[in-house]
């Protein structure tokens, strides 16, 4: 399983890595319905919640999270590093085993270049995984995230 932080929107993915070959199996994006509201607090709790049901439905035997990529908005990156908190909490909740990839990792293992945009991350992700049509930029980043994890556990 992997997943994309962001506070208003986090972006999971699930595979299933038990044969030679990725199969995918889910992706989709937590929406928070409070955006609209400066209450962090509130966006942070709701993240939580959905972030337990979510990794309870798919029961996963090992998790990947982007890492936080340094940007100029000090501001954003604060609201970013406490998303990314509630979902380490979620997954260590469970005990699931975590790893963790820069967003530089991603593209490089994805995409074969570490600058790819990520449009180029989307259909590379596509390919190895076998899809077609349309899938949100979030939940597309989280599967690419998944997919880092499943080479590295196939390089193991």
């Amino acid at each position: 399983m992997g997943f994309d932080p962001g506070l208003n929107r986090t972006g999971f993915g699930v595979i299933d890595a038990s044969a030679k070959s990725p199969r995918y199996v889910a992706s989709g994006i937590i929406d928070n319905p409070k955006a609209s509201t400066k209450d962090t607090h509130e966006l942070l709790a709701h993240l939580g919640q959905q972030m337990e049901q979510i990794i309870n439905k798919y029961n996963p035997q090992y998790c990947a999270v982007e890492q936080i990529f340094r940007g100029p908005y000090i501001k954003s990156n604060f609201t970013l590093a406490m998303a990314r908190g509630v979902i380490l909490s979620a997954i260590g909740k469970v005990g699931v085993e975590l790893h963790n990839y820069t967003p530089t990792e991603v593209k490089k293992m994805i995409a074969g270049n570490g600058r790819a945009g990520k449009e180029e991350v989307s259909i590379m992700m596509k390919r190895h995984l076998g899809l077609t049509g349309i899938i949100s930029e979030d939940a597309s980043d989280a599967l690419a995230v998944c997919l880092c994890l499943f080479y590295y556990l196939q390089a193991k």
